[in-house]
């Protein structure tokens, strides 16, 4: 490390890079022009979660003037394999073809002497390297009303029941924590704590227990909020997005999972019970000793303050995906436009592709890549496609390894459509 950057101080002796921009696939359409100040000296990252074949652009002023401004995409591919990919500024959109977990834009200015510069980065994806399930009951507001926000403490669990999809796992879960601290006392304009109080939370994930109540523990984490503080304001719900990535919490079957917030720790700084109105009827539950000994409770029979609770739910939400990434199984890629397939696969000789079109006729190009995004060869397609043309793809004299057939195309007017790829195995 270079000492310059402050590295080797040794109250600095674990640098930790965070991404400046993390963008869920499935949740976005595409990154329009996004500026990122690069400081003299400094590392920005931009990093696109759960994406097929991505197209990314980066810009920036003179940058033919600047050789030491340089862009890197480090690949996380869902078969397991990681990669580097050097990328051009100011050249055309870029591909980094395949399904992939994670695909992270390093952005470097080394030159410690030149002033800031403002990089544009663009970006442009088929779609998700797992099908992805997001579920969503809320209206995306906290409720408009005077019980929106409840005391709960410690002991208490607030819970939402959710189904998840045959064959998938979970892989985040999006929760508007929100705590006492943010929020003054009635009647003052003092808040309930100091702005540096902890802000932490158990998040636990149940199985059904045969008798729609959270059941045995599947999984748990303390979860510490590293979001800035600020004091509660305004109606959005401020969700604070927990991955879980890689703890593979699947073969759920038909079974309903619940996943619960509850207090993390001894301190007092209270996790808030943020209620909303529903968008599609869920069931929301609530643990505590109401009345007596501590039990489930569901939240629409419940009162606070003599108003009733019928209606609201606990505005958790939670994003499942496949098993399996698209494509690598059957090796179709196939959207409105286009479906694009590959078979044998693996193949040793001869790959048998075919390409099917679902809109207007157009003219497509297409070539095959290698793992690094690099063009292995280019195939001349015939011109007018209009519905299907089938041909033998010669892979014989290709090493063994993981290839992607990436197919373009413009329609006769010229306007540009959605660029597909298929992943192709060569076997020897």
């Amino acid at each position: 490390l270079d000492p310059r950057f402050g590295y080797a101080d040794p109250e600095l002796p674990s640098p930790i890079a965070r991404p400046t921009v993390r963008i869920d696939a499935s949740l976005n359409q595409g990154l329009s022009g996004a500026p990122v100040l690069m400081q003299a000296g400094g590392v920005q990252y931009v990093q696109w979660q759960n994406v097929l074949d991505i197209e990314i652009r980066v810009d920036a002023v003179d940058a033919a003037k600047r050789p030491r401004l340089r862009a890197r995409a480090f690949v996380e591919s869902a078969s397991g394999e990681n990669r580097v990919v050097d990328l051009d500024i100011q050249a055309s959109p870029q591909l980094v073809a395949g399904a992939n977990d994670r695909v992270t834009l390093v952005l470097m200015h080394g030159d410690l002497s030149a002033p800031p510069v403002s990089v544009t980065v663009g970006a442009e994806w088929v779609g998700t390297a797992y099908e992805t399930t997001n579920v969503v009951y809320d209206d995306g507001e906290f409720a408009d009303s005077a019980i929106n926000f409840v005391t709960l403490g410690d002991g208490w669990i607030q819970a939402v029941r959710f189904r998840p999809p045959t064959g998938t796992v979970l892989q985040k879960v999006f929760v508007p924590v929100v705590y006492l601290n943010q929020f003054t006392i009635p009647g003052t304009n003092q808040y309930n704590g100091l702005p540096q109080d902890p802000r932490d939370f158990t998040l636990t994930v149940y199985r059904d227990n045969g008798f729609g109540l959270p059941g045995d523990t599947l999984f748990q984490r303390t979860v510490v909020d590293p979001r800035p503080y600020g004091p509660s304001s305004g109606a959005s719900l401020p969700f604070l997005e927990v991955d879980l990535d890689g703890e593979e919490i699947g073969g759920l079957g038909e079974s309903a999972i619940f996943i619960g917030l509850s207090e993390a720790g001894s301190d007092t700084n209270s996790l808030m019970l943020g209620l909303s109105t529903f968008s599609d009827e869920d069931v929301s539950l609530v643990f505590g000793p109401i009345g007596g000994q501590p039990k489930w409770f569901d939240l629409w029979n419940l009162e606070v303050g003599g108003q009733s609770l019928m209606g609201y739910s606990i505005p958790v939400r939670a994003q499942f995906r496949a098993s399996e990434p698209v494509g690598i199984a059957s090796a179709e890629i196939r959207s409105d436009e286009l479906t694009l397939q590959s078979f044998p696969n693996p193949a040793t000789d001869v790959a048998h592709i075919v390409l099917e079109t679902h809109s207007a006729s157009g003219a497509y190009e297409a070539h095959l890549v290698d793992v690094l995004g690099r063009r292995v060869r280019s195939l001349q397609l015939p011109p007018g496609i209009v519905s299907r043309v089938e041909f033998d793809l010669d892979v014989s004299t290709l090493a063994a390894g993981l290839y992607f057939l990436h197919v373009a195309g413009s329609t006769n007017s010229g306007t540009h459509r959605s660029s597909h790829s298929a992943p192709i195995v060569v076997a020897r």
